[in-house]
């Protein structure tokens, strides 16, 4: 009888291996891993994983409090590295699908750069379709990771690659080309400068684009005109600083764009099948009529926006206008039109 409801209670375990291993997929790589020692039945399966989830909580950095923040992080991170460098060690599917790795940088440091050098070239492959790399600052410390040269120019040329994340301290300004030709969906949130036009002409396909960048080191942006979501963020400033910035993509359906900075020049073309707007543009020390007048501009570009979101810093500016300019911006926004709102 025992037996029986032992049979019934393990059905995972009477799956096929390639629909365990998927559903190990969606766990954290640790999760996945530690599933080895429910019986011999589960003692090898997580070897033949191709999807990688590697995150170095929080959690583990608290441990020793007694110790040291620079030796805290440090032997957390060693620790993490051994177990990572275990994993692609030990897996027997050599091609990666997908390698997602959440980690801190907070001590710079030649074991540091090699033991993410070596995981990054070890997931970079013709299987490679979703990469997300995070370095996350933890303390005091805000040092920067540049990547090998072997490094970028496989992320950057690899074929097979449908989405890509970079996010933290990464340095990706030494690019020498990008090839990029299934690139789908493309988050880029790093510190420092990067070559923006040079990406973005490597990805002919890409849709999808969230984008965080500093002014200071980006005086002009040019959007590519086969995206469907573009979500825009710019880095807030203590001083003014402006950035030439030109949208046209006929195919763009939401538009997310919050600029906390002036805009030298802003040229806007092919908005008229955006449904989703939300729009924060223009801090106080932005204003004027020119920046009106670039508001003026995406709203009659965003004539057939179905939904509608302006933040407080834009409604700031436009609660400076007169009635009767606020009385042709609802006409504009509802029924468009190619008037001049600054008279």
């Amino acid at each position: 009888m025992e037996r029986i409801e032992k049979r019934k209670m393990d059905r995972i375990s009477a799956l096929p291996d390639s629909l365990i291993g998927h559903i190990l997929s969606f766990l954290p790589t640790k999760t996945a891993v530690s599933t080895s020692l429910l019986s011999r039945r589960w003692r090898y399966l997580w070897q033949h994983l191709q999807d990688f989830n590697f995150q170095l909580d929080q959690d583990d950095q608290d441990q020793d409090q007694d110790e040291g923040e620079g030796e805290q992080y440090h032997w957390s991170f060693v620790h993490f590295s051994a177990f990572v460098n275990g994993v692609l060690v030990q897996r027997r599917n050599r091609d990666i699908r997908k390698f997602r790795l959440l980690s801190s940088y907070a001590v710079e440091g030649s074991f540091h750069e090699r033991s993410l050098n070596y995981w990054l070239l070890a997931a970079i492959g013709p299987q490679l379709q979703h990469l997300d790399l995070s370095l996350y600052v933890v303390g005091p410390y805000n040092f920067m990771w540049f990547p090998s040269s072997s490094v970028l120019r496989g992320i950057f040329s690899c074929t097979s690659l449908i989405s890509l994340t970079l996010d933290g301290l990464i340095c990706v300004k030494n690019i020498s080309s990008v090839h990029l030709p299934a690139l789908r969906t493309m988050r880029l949130s790093i510190g420092g400068s990067f070559p923006m036009d040079k990406i973005f002409s490597g990805c002919p396909l890409l849709e999808d684009l969230y984008l965080h960048f500093n002014v200071r080191n980006t005086p002009k942006i040019n959007f590519p005109n086969s995206l469907k979501r573009l979500e825009v963020h710019g880095c807030k400033l203590s001083t003014p600083r402006e950035v030439e910035v030109e949208i046209d993509a006929p195919a763009l359906e939401y538009l997310t764009f919050f600029l906390f900075i002036g805009l030298s020049q802003f040229t806007v073309n092919n908005l008229h099948n955006v449904k989703v707007a939300d729009l924060n543009l223009c801090p106080r020390e932005c204003q004027g009529e020119d920046h009106l007048y670039y508001i003026h501009m995406l709203l009659n570009a965003l004539n057939r926006v179905k939904k509608l979101h302006l933040r407080s810093s834009t409604i700031e500016v436009l609660s400076k206008l007169t009635i009767s300019h606020i009385t042709h911006l609802v006409d504009l926004i509802y029924h468009g039109g190619d008037d001049s709102l600054i008279s």
